[in-house]
């Protein structure tokens, strides 16, 4: 048996020591998979910024694609598209199942606009349920509010990228005021608590019938 003396175990360990550091730094450090269904890609946006940068991203885009446009609350004080989609994911809806985040603050900043995938797909969205919830996952865009109305309103960030984003859709895809659908007010409407629905209404683009 090799018997050390003393300098040279304290010398080993503290390498060893080292190396276990850096070992769980690397680790850290390292990128770890993001759960299937989560992709989404963040973007900030303002009011004054082109609109192009809601269309440039996509490889075809088909004017006649979407009718509708709904306003859905996540629910939770807190959260993001990241949150949302885990969340979405765990329900077997395939990851994040609206096409638009908009964060308050609390998980993202403050009026961050986040564009999920199936919006870069052009693809269905998967939360509205009920007879007619399949027309509206195919024909609807959806827009998530992080947060929960009955408790506090939308902030003044959400709403302001809100009513940005509502109305450079509606003029895309001239979708008419009336069927912008808020707290998913579709078959069962819910009441709105703190969400300024008549200011909000108000600003919406008259866009022609179709």
């Amino acid at each position: 048996m090799v018997i050390l003396d003393r300098r040279t175990r304290i010398v080993l360990g503290a390498l060893i020591c080292g190396m276990t550091v850096v070992s769980a730094i690397l680790w850290v450090l390292e990128p770890k998979p993001r759960v299937p269904g989560t992709e989404v890609i963040l973007t900030s946006m303002s009011p004054q910024e082109d609109q192009n940068k809601l269309f440039n991203s996509l490889d075809s885009l088909d004017t006649r694609r979407w009718s509708a446009i709904v306003v859905d609350p996540s629910g939770m004080m807190e959260g993001s598209a990241e949150t949302v989609g885990l969340m979405h994911e765990r329900l077997g809806l395939g990851g994040l199942a609206y096409h638009f985040v908009i964060n308050n603050g609390h998980g993202q900043p403050d009026g961050d606009v986040q564009f999920g995938k199936r919006w870069f797909q052009q693809a269905d969205g998967a939360y509205s349920t009920g007879a007619n919830g399949e027309w509206y996952n195919r024909n609807a865009i959806g827009v998530c509010l992080i947060g929960d109305p009955s408790k506090k309103a939308p902030t003044a960030a959400q709403m302001r990228e809100l009513v940005w984003l509502v109305q450079q859709l509606q003029m895309r895809f001239n979708i008419p005021a009336n069927q912008v659908f808020v707290q998913g007010g579709i078959e069962n409407p819910r009441d709105p608590g703190l969400f300024p629905v008549a200011s909000f209404r108000q600003q919406l683009v008259n866009a022609s019938s179709r």
